[in-house]
């Protein structure tokens, strides 16, 4: 287990109330389509959604069978357990042990089609069933991207040091640096849509001004787009200014890197300040991640706690409430 995975959940309760009407279940099973809840957020494992779904058995069409779909791209694999159960008609049904290697459904018979809508049974009442979902998922590993840049190639080794063939200038701060136009454009897309402009001024003089970073930010950026290692000189100082670059200018490699880095070092004396950094920079996957270890630090002091934005305590608490879909 590492750093960061010894600090998020060992496991997640779902529950969800499914309350679906009775014409539109027939509908979808006469015409042999599902009927789908609304996807939900897990509470504590970051970016993972799940889902449940209602349809026919492809082998046997006089079987109904409910699924279980998770939407997974940070975490290697999920194990699930869940149980379904429908109060009026006394029905209640486990599936346990799937471990999901990759986002899919999993699931397996509910009742026949004629058991379902049998008025005896009373799986519907006034025209609805209600299924009552309750399970735990446990998140086995997270994938990590990587921190540290890839080996530079030796083409890109003789384009950093070829000074003749470079037909771009970056301009910080009365400091000069050149480097290739198509290498810039190819990392940023503010930066290709500047330059391959002629109404730009940028595009007319092949010269970019950066403003309110400091040069050793952007000689640091610069470096990465030639896939130098820049993890040597971040630091928890600076890595905040290399985010909102790589926001600003759309360097997707960057700002995916740096993200990684402050999960990695992720803690409660700075969750609050990172929560805050992911809704400035727009950082996704770092927001997840606050998100999840706030939902995991109940009754454990935050620093800062009192300032977080809104917009993460609305999160947490509607993660906080399971879910009724309809």
């Amino acid at each position: 287990m590492n750093a960061i995975e010894s600090k998020l959940a060992s496991e997640c309760r779902i529950g969800t109330k499914w309350r679906i009407k009775k014409n539109h279940l027939q509908n979808a099973l006469h015409n042999l389509t599902n009927i789908r809840s609304k996807a939900f957020l897990a509470s504590n494992i970051p970016g993972l959604k799940y889902s449940f779904s209602l349809e026919l058995d492809n082998e046997d069409l006089s079987e109904v069978n409910i699924f279980l779909s998770l939407n997974f791209k940070i975490t290697k694999r999920i194990e699930a357990n869940f149980k379904i159960s429908v109060k009026s008609a006394a029905f209640e049904q486990n599936f346990e042990g799937k471990v999901y290697d990759e986002s899919t459904g999993w699931g397996g018979t509910m009742c026949t089609l004629d058991e379902l809508f049998n008025v005896e049974n009373n799986f519907f009442v006034d025209k609805f069933i209600e299924i009552d979902i309750d399970g735990i998922l446990k998140p086995l590993g997270i994938k990590r991207k990587r921190t540290t840049a890839a080996e530079s190639s030796s083409l890109v080794k003789v384009l950093w040091n070829n000074i003749d063939d470079k037909n771009l200038t970056i301009i910080i701060k009365k400091q000069q640096i050149k480097v290739h136009k198509w290498i810039m454009c190819a990392k940023s897309s503010v930066f290709k849509a500047e330059l391959n402009n002629p109404a730009f001024v940028e595009a007319q003089k092949n010269e970019i001004e950066i403003t309110h970073f400091s040069p050793e930010i952007v000689k640091g950026v610069i470096k990465f787009c030639y896939e130098q290692d820049i993890t040597k000189i971040i630091n928890v100082q600076n890595a905040f200014h290399y985010l909102r670059f790589a926001d600003k200018y759309d360097v997707k490699d960057l700002h995916e890197m740096i993200q990684s880095f402050l999960i990695e070092t992720l803690s409660e004396s700075n969750v609050c300040l990172y929560a805050e950094a992911s809704i400035i920079f727009n950082a996704h996957e770092l927001r997840e991640f606050c998100i999840c270890f706030l939902m995991n630090s109940v009754g454990k002091p935050i620093k800062g706690a009192e300032k977080l934005p809104g917009i993460i305590l609305k999160e947490i608490g509607r993660r906080s409430f399971l879910y009724t879909s309809q």
